[in-house]
């Protein structure tokens, strides 16, 4: 079904709670009394407001502090054919020095859709349609007379969601989030202040080139070529002019912490953290990286806000949730009271209001809590519903700045129904705009604006993270002017960090003795001076900064253990002492997703110790004891992968051997662990199955763990599945592992299992593992129990009827025999019989199907419009639902959200949610085009891709199933320009049945009777 992902969801405002709402628009003066601010302690003043602002966007203060200011008035459609763009770029100062910014100069103007704005070096650089540009004024007259071209290619097909928020970042790149659209990014500009050759940088598996300060491989302006943000966002050195894709994937905000930490935003996550940077990625080819970013603040429907204007949007999921996340800002200031620093802040135009979540360590990462939860309170909202915060910042003054659209809708016409495109009020308040700050009461204390450009030593240790920043790129812009870089005096260790950073950027990083008096300090400076070591000591520097490795590999503090992990992936050589106790704090820390990860990326490359040694090590923590099999089943593929690398047969045969036995005869495996050992086991066949190998293809499964005893890894699992009082969890895995078995050992067990337990995912284990194997006899069993099977278990038997040319030749019979019915095929699958390369199967799918291929869509609808007319009955409507939608959509907390969210398709008229429904395929988002994915070992699978990296993609697919693939390991990505809903559902839908559907669809909000029904009129 069509469905749309927004960037803003429609808002529609009704009384609520008791008091009246205000009648906007009101004054700026009138709407601050609409304000609640959760601290009591707190005040929310007035900085700018129409006519010195209209439509801001985003804001950013100066060295001087002068404010600046983007004016996004194309929005939301962009001018009218043959009128000018209407973004501008102002400046505003505050000359009197009262607070309030009341002179205003139109820097910039006949932009179009611009989004962020930076200072740099004197002007400013600006995003807006499609490109990276930069402004600068070189006469006083406060308007821009130079304006440059840095980059194009960023996506520019929807007004909302495009590049945005240049950001000064702590290495002195510029970051950028792109805005979710992507596209393919290229340098203009040519001639760029400084030329810094990039050296090598060490990476796992060979040299990776990049340069100081990159992550992963930059490209040089010099010999420009068009990097893909699909995915991902950008960043770019304005000294050097390199420029790179980045991992992470913002839509509208983008922020650090005082400690280099970024975070981005988008629609339903409003603060995720980047995790893992492109450099360490790209340093390790032969590891799938299933996440790059973790949610610290709850995504989609985990996460609460409060607004007073009892809003109610369109999606019924997203009500009293974030629908519309923008702006994330991590607050650095010391206006504010002290428990406030390093809290996160994140806009919710659509509800009115601003949230605040308290950070806390998380591992490697963080976890937060909204404080004023249990009040069901927001940190700022309003009463005034015309009130729509975008962006936040961190000011000169040490105060939070909220930057005010002030509208009356925040949506594209794009996405809302068609009888509301034309809507009258879609425009109001495109000549007002406000911009606030929040600071304490009772104080009047003055802060110092400025930042000294002759003296940066008091700014760089200031407790103003604003100040730290600003001073770090002013230092940074003298590079350009050729300056000396003066030494600073750093007194804190926030100030330690960026002067290291700056360090960083002059090549003046020294050996690993100058940073020694470092690590007395905080966890964030040791494990930031452990980043710099891995990156960038010299080779003379090695045996030092491995021992030093090896020292924080037991760091008390996460983050300091993850670094050091990290840095040890990056040294090309290692000592056995220090590999092993690698592999020790790897399995201490095996509860922790981010460390695995990082433990399976080393081991790709490091010697087999690693492997045995988590194998035979058994951790102390409960907690890493649980995590432990995620760690084995990751650490078990890696090494079948590098011993599938092996050319000597007979020495892949003794490894194998090895391997096994040890799986079965450690003292913390075997039967004493038989969880852990199934786990590896599976990983490992895995990592075989990379260079075609397999343990089946061995028959290793069942190999004794010594001459004196019939123990085998295969035994066990025949014992565990056979069990009368099996656990459940540990049945499955052994049904598994018996796939690897040989079909006469095995067949038997897992027959039974398949067609006679009660737990559904122990039998779909069971059956997989069964259908497994290419025998005739399986064969005839999947078709035959087909028909009496759940809707999950004719899934899986699907599935492994798509295994082999053969088995799909017997399915297009068992089609033709009337066995199956050719409209359980999706259109993926049936693409994939009428498209095969093979010709016999080609042109025998296109005969069986032709007979069932679906009618003409026209005259589909017009037979099924009589439907609208019928009597319908919700209930027999969602059992319909429940039968034909519910793998892939979620209603009423029935099924699984895979494709689009259709929960809100009361908002579309009946004859819309009908064409929808029997044309599946007219009109889908970008975001949910189906894939078709074929491996390089034959096999195919489909599904929408969540996510991707430059190593790997992620596929959802149905029933909420993940599956995340190398990219080297896929010989065909092909998006197939369908829906994963099927085409033809009126075979299995007759117009009653539809009748009930799309009467359950439109009303099954208002069954509980308190709201009457009025979509299809009294049923």
């Amino acid at each position: 079904m069509r469905s749309c992902v927004t960037c803003f969801l429609l808002l529609i405002t009704v009384s609520g709670s008791g008091a009246e709402p205000p009648k906007s628009p009101l004054s700026p003066e009138e709407s601050l009394k609409h304000f609640v601010l959760a601290d009591p302690n707190l005040q929310i003043e007035i900085v700018a407001a129409e006519p010195e602002v209209i439509d801001p966007v985003a804001i950013q203060f100066d060295e001087h502090g002068r404010l600046w200011v983007v004016e996004l008035s194309d929005y939301p459609n962009g001018p009218e054919p043959g009128k000018p763009p209407l973004s501008r770029i102002k400046l505003l100062e505050d000359k009197d020095g009262d607070g309030r910014y009341e002179t205003a100069h139109v820097f910039a103007d006949k932009l179009l859709f611009a989004t962020g704005v930076q200072p740099w070096d004197g002007g400013v650089i600006v995003t807006l349609a499609g490109e990276v540009a930069y402004f600068k004024d070189t006469d006083g007259d406060h308007k821009a007379d130079v304006r440059e071209t840095w980059f194009t290619g960023f996506a520019q097909a929807n007004p909302q969601l495009r590049a945005n928020h240049p950001t000064f970042g702590p290495d002195g790149w510029i970051y950028v989030a792109n805005g979710l659209r992507g596209g393919d990014v290229i340098a203009t500009k040519k001639d760029w202040p400084v030329k810094l050759p990039p050296p090598a940088g060490r990476g796992i598996g060979g040299e990776v080139p990049a340069a100081k300060g990159s992550t992963g491989l930059s490209q040089d302006p010099a010999n420009p070529k068009p990097v893909s943000l699909t995915g991902r966002d950008f960043k770019f050195d304005p000294l050097t002019g390199r420029y790179e894709a980045i991992s992470g994937n913002g839509q509208f905000g983008m922020t650090f912490d005082a400690w280099g930490n970024r975070f981005v935003c988008d629609n339903r996550h409003p603060c995720r953290h980047v995790i893992f940077e492109e450099d360490f990625i790209k340093r390790c080819p032969h590891v799938a990286f299933p996440a790059v970013v973790h949610d610290v603040i709850p995504a989609d429907d985990k996460n609460q806000v409060f607004p007073l204007t009892s809003a109610w949007t369109t999606s019924n999921l997203h009500a009293g949730t974030f629908t519309a996340a923008c702006g994330v800002t991590v607050y650095t200031g010391d206006w504010l009271p002290q428990e406030f620093r390093g809290n996160v802040f994140v806009c919710e135009p659509t509800g009115n209001l601003v949230q605040r979540a308290i950070l806390e360590p998380d591992g490697v990462t963080f976890k937060s809590r909204n404080p004023h939860t249990d009040a069901r309170r927001e940190f700022l909202a309003s009463r005034d519903d015309w009130f729509r915060p975008v962006d936040l910042q961190n000011g000169p003054d040490g105060a939070l700045y909220v930057v005010d659209m002030y509208r009356a809708v925040i949506e594209h016409p794009e996405w809302v129904p068609d009888e509301l495109k034309k809507r009258p009020d879609t425009w109001l308040g495109n000549d007002k705009g406000r911009i606030y700050r929040i600071r304490p009461k009772e104080t009047q204390v003055k802060r110092e604006p400025t930042v000294s450009v002759t003296n940066l030593d008091d700014s760089f240790n200031s407790t103003n993270g604003w100040h730290r920043m600003t001073a770090s790129r002013v230092l940074h812009e003298r590079v350009s002017q050729n300056d000396l870089l003066p030494i600073i005096d750093s007194r804190c260790d926030e100030a330690s960090f960026l002067t290291l950073r700056a360090k960083q950027l002059r090549r003046f990083v020294g050996g690993a003795e100058a940073f020694r008096h470092l690590f007395s300090g905080s966890y964030q400076l040791r494990s930031e001076v452990l980043r710099l070591l891995s990156e960038f000591a010299n080779d003379s520097d090695i045996p030092k900064t491995q021992a030093l490795f090896g020292k924080f590999l037991s760091d008390k503090s996460p983050h300091v253990r993850f670094s050091a992990m990290q840095g040890i992936s990056f040294a090309p050589d290692q000592d056995d002492q220090l590999t092993v106790e690698f592999a020790f704090q790897a399995s201490e820390d095996a509860a922790d997703p981010w460390i695995r990860q990082v433990a399976v990326a080393v081991a790709s490359a490091l010697p087999d110790v690693i492997f045995y040694s988590v194998v035979t090590h058994a951790p102390k923590s409960l907690e890493a004891r649980a995590g432990r099999r995620f760690l084995l089943a990751m650490l078990g593929e890696q090494h079948g992968r590098l011993l599938g690398r092996l050319s000597d047969d007979a020495e892949l045969d003794r490894e194998i051997a090895m391997t096994m036995w040890e799986l079965v005869a450690s003292p913390v495996l075997g039967k004493h662990g038989f969880v852990n050992s199934a786990e590896c086991a599976l990983g490992f066949e895995r990592g075989l199955n990379r260079s075609s190998q397999s343990l089946a293809k061995r028959d290793r499964l069942f190999l004794s763990a010594s001459e004196k005893s019939d123990e085998s890894l295969g035994k066990l699992a025949l014992d565990v599945l056979s069990g009368e009082h099996k656990d459940v969890d540990q049945a499955i895995l052994a049904a598994r592992l018996l796939r690897l078995g040989s079909y006469e050992k095995v067949h038997s067990s897992l027959k039974h299992v398949a067609e006679s337990t009660d737990d559904r995912m122990l039998r779909l284990a069971a059956l997989e593992s069964f259908a497994s194997f290419q025998k005739p006899e399986v064969d005839a069993w999947l078709i035959d129990r087909y028909r009496s099977e759940t809707p999950a278990i004719r899934r899986a038997i699907l599935a492994a009827l798509f295994a082999s040319k053969e088995r799909q030749l017997r399915l297009l019979e068992a089609i033709e025999q009337g066995q199956i019915a050719a409209t359980e095929l999706d259109p993926v699958r049936v693409n994939q019989l009428t498209q095969a390369k093979d010709e016999t199967l080609r042109e025998r799918a296109k005969t069986v199907l032709a007979a069932a291929a679906p009618a003409s869509r026209h005259e589909v609808l017009d037979a099924y419009r009589p439907a609208l007319a019928l009597t319908a009955d919700p209930k027999r409507g969602r059992e319909v639902f429940v039968k034909n939608c519910s793998t892939c959509h979620r209603v009423d907390n029935v099924g699984v959200n895979v494709a689009p969210d259709i929960s809100d398709t009361r908002t579309k008229k009946p004859e819309q949610l009908l064409l929808d429904i029997l044309d599946p395929n007219k009109a889908i988002d970008a975001n949910y085009f189906a894939y078709a994915v074929v491996t390089k070992d034959g096999k195919v699978e489909s599904g929408v891709i969540s996510a991707e990296t430059a190593t790997s993609i992620t596929l959802k697919q149905p029933e909420g199933k993940v599956l995340t693939l190398l990219r080297t390991d896929i010989d065909e990505l092909r998006n197939t320009g369908l829906s994963l809903m099927p085409v033809g559902v009126e075979k299995n839908i007759d117009q009653q049945a539809m009748a009930d559907l799309i009467f359950w669809l439109k009303n099954w909000r208002y069954l509980d009777g308190k709201v009457p029904a009025t979509s299809l009129g009294e049923k």
